[in-house]
């Protein structure tokens, strides 16, 4: 039907093609609906106007799937910053700046994703590695392989948290494109589990600066205790303060 409606200008092989890119980035309609009462973009760049964390929690959700919401989300937040600038720039001012954390990023910062018939494209994730900042929308590209990742991409980023690298390729990269690290090589290779090291010229660091980072759930385990605690001494300090008003009675 699509082959006549199209007049038969396009090859049956390109629109069964397109089909199956189609049915591999919208899924099985679990996340992608036909309808839906929510706009999710637009809920999603009202809340980081307002200085909200968004947080997409989708560990069933397919490769494709991920790809496209990843991509939809961060063009609409880049967009609308841009825009923001561009007609209203004083109601631009104050808004807050914006970090898009980005996992497994060598899926779109890789030579692959970003080269095409041997010429290399834009996706939105390269361009806001370079023209981001200037629109107060940042990203954090996460990866445990930077050995993929574009040059300029690498170069582009100006702070830089770098963990245990366990291939050479990768921690070569990271330090042939990031100032301080000319000597860092065996450093990098003997970090241990939650050791790192910092390269941030943009804060003022002119050195490669190492830091221990926490497991998540000892930090939130530590601070629950510690709630715990300051409860069970309120509720301490009141009984004492009932007590002592009984007997002054």
């Amino acid at each position: 039907a699509l082959y006549s409606r199209l007049r038969k200008m396009v090859h049956r092989n390109t629109i069964n093609t397109v089909k199956r890119k189609l049915r591999h980035m919208l899924g099985d309609g679990h996340i992608f609906k036909e309808s839906c009462e929510t706009d999710l973009l637009r809920t999603v760049v009202s809340a980081v106007a307002r200085g909200k964390v968004v947080l997409f929690d989708i560990p069933h959700a397919s490769e494709g799937e991920e790809k496209l919401l990843s991509v939809a989300v961060a063009r609409r937040i880049f967009r609308a910053y841009e825009r923001l600038k561009k007609r209203a720039p004083e109601e631009w001012e104050r808004l807050p700046y914006v970090l898009i954390a980005v996992e497994e990023a060598h899926r779109y910062l890789s030579k692959d994703a970003l080269t095409q018939h041997g010429e290399v494209r834009e996706n939105i994730f390269s361009v806001i590695s370079k023209r981001g900042r200037k629109y107060k929308v940042g990203a954090m590209y996460i990866t445990q392989m930077p050995g993929d990742l574009m040059e300029p991409v690498i170069r582009q980023a100006l702070t830089k948290v770098i963990l245990p690298l366990p291939t050479r390729p990768d921690y070569l990269k990271v330090i042939q494109y990031s100032p301080y690290l000319e000597d860092a090589e065996d450093e990098i290779k003997t970090l241990d589990r939650g050791e790192a090291l910092i390269v941030s010229p943009a804060s003022g660091l002119r050195f490669a600066v190492p830091v221990k980072i926490f497991l998540f759930e000892d930090l939130a385990r530590a601070e629950l205790a510690r709630e715990l605690r300051l409860r069970a001494s309120a509720r301490a300090g009141a009984r004492r303060r009932v007590r002592d008003e009984v007997w002054a009675v």
